[in-house]
């Protein structure tokens, strides 16, 4: 039984899952192994539906394949937290103080004598052990085929089938009894051009993903009070300064930049006050930018407190980070617990949190 309850979408999920994935009558499973598709909102617990269908299926050998190291770990503790019992392995270059408690290698022949036992055995990995083909030596090396397959995050192994990430699908390089492909954001993908190549799209019967075992749309996620409604606002900054810099300067010169950092800052602090949130997340193409915004918000705060203290809240209860792919992994996390803490010393409002287009 999982540690955490399911609720009544995750159950229908799961009991869809295991009708595609269950072992076809006369026993004879199909040369490429049976596949699957659970589509469902960000937020709405898709983890622990793939938790759930591991234990139902009896799969004692299990690959959860991830797009970032940030996400190995936090799988991980979902997995044990959801009511996966046995030993748990990651395959990436992580530290003993970085992994939570996770022993990881990229040594093909070390994953295959940690895994070799007869008790149940999950392993974490990211897309980037597949482009490097640790997965696939150590299947050279000895390792036994997967009795399951999780691939989170499926549309990023969408697309051309011709790319590293491609071994994922197939079934020389990375065997598996079952393969669970789960995903928001399902991607359709159509050949170009007139020489035949295989794409591997993500259609209602795609015979590289499988059926849709269940689909579960962003409306209806909202209706049952899964995921937060959302809007977008859209700032109109009319800030002379910015204005004067974009018909004297080059659009791309420090100058401009610059003026647009500092009027975006401040546009953003004022709809945070008029719309009455509190977390914001900002996608910049430059690193440099991204540092840039987090370090002026609280300045920005600062100022705008000291005009209209009434309506802006003092600058000590303002606070800003930022990240990008390069920072170390206990640093991400450190931030992002900061993010997502309600309450830090007597700061209780959240500015915002900063990340560019290059975060991992």
């Amino acid at each position: 039984m999982p540690h955490v309850a399911l609720r009544p979408h995750q159950i229908e999920a799961v009991d869809s899952v295991l009708r595609v994935l269950s072992e076809p009558s006369g026993g004879r499973m199909p040369p490429e192994g049976l596949r699957a598709q659970v589509i469902a909102a960000t937020g709405s617990g898709k983890t622990l539906i793939g938790v759930e269908s591991a234990n139902r299926l009896s799969a004692r050998r299990v690959l959860v394949l991830v797009p970032t190291l940030d996400l190995l770990t936090q799988m991980a503790d979902a997995w044990r937290r959801g009511g996966r019992r046995g030993a748990m392995v990651g395959v990436c270059s992580l530290r003993s103080e970085e992994s939570q408690g996770v022993p990881c290698t990229t040594d093909p022949a070390e994953l295959v004598a940690w895994t070799s036992g007869p008790e149940p055995v999950t392993v974490f990995a990211t897309y980037a052990s597949v482009g490097q083909g640790v997965l696939q030596r150590a299947h050279d090396a000895g390792l036994q085929i997967w009795d399951l397959m999780v691939v989170d995050e499926a549309h990023r192994v969408s697309g051309d089938a011709g790319r590293p990430w491609a071994a994922v699908h197939d079934q020389q390089r990375i065997p598996a009894v079952r393969r669970l492909y789960m995903t928001a954001t399902a991607r359709i993908w159509e050949a170009e051009g007139d020489t035949p190549r295989l794409v591997a799209s993500m259609d209602e019967d795609s015979p590289v993903f499988g059926p849709v075992a269940y689909k579960l749309r962003l409306s209806e996620a909202v209706r049952l009070g899964l995921v937060a409604p959302y809007q977008v606002l859209c700032l109109d900054i009319r800030d002379p300064e910015l204005y004067a810099a974009l018909t004297s300067e080059d659009t791309g010169s420090p100058a401009v930049r610059g003026a647009r950092l500092a009027a975006v800052q401040a546009g953003l602090m004022r709809a945070a006050v008029e719309e009455r949130f509190r977390r914001v997340l900002a996608f910049h193409s430059r690193v440099g930018e991204a540092e840039a915004m987090a370090v002026g918000v609280p300045a920005v705060a600062a100022r705008l407190a000291e005009d209209d203290p009434g309506t802006f809240p003092a600058a000590e209860r303002v606070w800003a980070g930022w990240l990008y792919g390069e920072h170390a992994p206990l640093h991400r996390r450190q931030v992002l617990d900061e993010f997502a803490s309600d309450f830090l010393g007597d700061r209780n409002s959240r500015a915002g949190i900063f990340l560019p287009h290059c975060a991992s």
